[in-house]
């Protein structure tokens, strides 16, 4: 979705934002996809800086929540970007 607005972040957290600011707050994307998103970063964060992370059943739901959160994505890129 940023791709097709040209816009650029060098920040995980300013992606996250500008997500939450732009799609959740204005009610374009349902605040679900936001949860989803934050798991994922607080999972990529314990996995990249936790010298022992493992994961386990309960973190693996989370290839099912992004999954959804690509659909979900998918479905708002074709109904607002694609012709």
């Amino acid at each position: 979705m940023l791709a097709y607005e040209r816009i650029d972040f060098k920040k995980h957290s300013a992606i996250i934002s500008y997500f939450n600011q732009n799609y959740v707050n204005t009610e374009k994307i349902d605040k679900k996809y936001s949860k989803i998103l934050m798991g994922a970063e607080k999972l990529r964060n314990k996995s990249d800086y936790n010298d022992f992370f493992i994961v386990t059943r309960e973190k693996e739901k989370q290839i099912l929540n992004a999954h959804d959160f690509i659909l979900k994505i998918e479905s708002y890129i074709n109904e607002n970007y694609v012709e």
